[in-house]
């Protein structure tokens, strides 16, 4: 345990009964494992879905991105610089991480008052783009 850390994750439900029983995992790495490297762990983690893009963060940061494709396939992008893990985060005993997906439609909807169509974000031309917009606004 000496030279491992504990990455304490928890995820947003993706639908009805997702919720029944928690997504609370840990997992023990080497403290020299890089960022990078959680991330494209975590891509195993979270549900496999089409098209959505799930934030990955820590209390203090938003640490990355896992962006999914129209056929499921996964690729990581992060948010901070990608270095050992002891050196990105003030615990050397653990790290609470918390992903929250976003869809198509997290970004547009019809008023049910007005039953105006609201696009959120419409100058952004993808998925991603909007998610890292909204992010800004937080």
């Amino acid at each position: 345990m000496k030279n491992n850390i504990i990455i304490k994750l928890d995820r947003d439900s993706v639908c009805m009964g997702d919720d029944c029983f928690s997504h609370a995992e840990e997992k023990e790495y080497d403290k020299s494992v890089t960022i990078a490297y959680v991330l494209e762990e975590i891509t195993h983690y979270v549900p496999s879905m089409y098209n959505v893009v799930w934030t990955i963060s820590s209390p203090d940061d938003l640490v990355g991105f896992i962006i999914t494709d129209n056929q499921g396939n996964a690729e990581i992008e992060l948010n901070i610089q990608n270095k050992e893990i002891v050196k990105l985060f003030s615990s050397e005993t653990g790290v609470e991480l918390h992903c929250r997906y976003y869809h198509q439609s997290s970004f547009s909807w019809t008023d049910g008052k007005t039953g105006e169509y609201i696009e959120k974000y419409k100058e952004c031309g993808t998925l991603i783009d909007k998610v890292k917009m909204h992010c800004l606004d937080f």
